[in-house]
């Protein structure tokens, strides 16, 4: 009984120590913060003459995104390395956030059943 106790006591110390600390969301969303353009678009084709028009910006905790015909904005949240897109009509979108630093964003999402990666960098 002592050795499932001990066994069950390091799961959880585990697993607490495993999950993503406020901290690191609060820095990832600080890191966010800002107008970023994108530089590399993939698993759409030839995209290259339009990547000047592709933008995303952050404040607060509002987001917009903008490319060549198309505009969407509405409130965003992070969850260990997923960014929630969440429309003012309620409808949510999962981006998978591959990278993240002060100048560079790398995120990874589904569209048309493809996946696109699309890379950031800061303005």
């Amino acid at each position: 009984m002592k050795t499932k106790f001990s066994k069950y006591i390091l799961c959880m110390f585990l697993m607490l120590f495993s999950l993503p600390s406020c901290k690191d969301l609060k820095a990832k969303r600080e890191m966010l913060q800002g107008n970023w353009q994108c530089v590399s678009l993939e698993g759409s084709g030839d995209f290259d003459g339009f990547l000047s028009k592709v933008s995303l910006s952050f404040a607060k905790n509002q987001y917009v995104y903008k490319s060549v015909n198309y505009e969407e904005n509405g409130r965003f949240a992070i969850e260990n390395d997923i960014i929630w897109f969440i429309k003012s009509d309620g409808y949510e979108k999962q981006i998978g956030l591959d990278f993240l630093s002060n100048d560079s964003l790398r995120i990874r999402m589904n569209a048309d059943d493809k996946e696109r990666v699309m890379v950031f960098k800061k303005k």
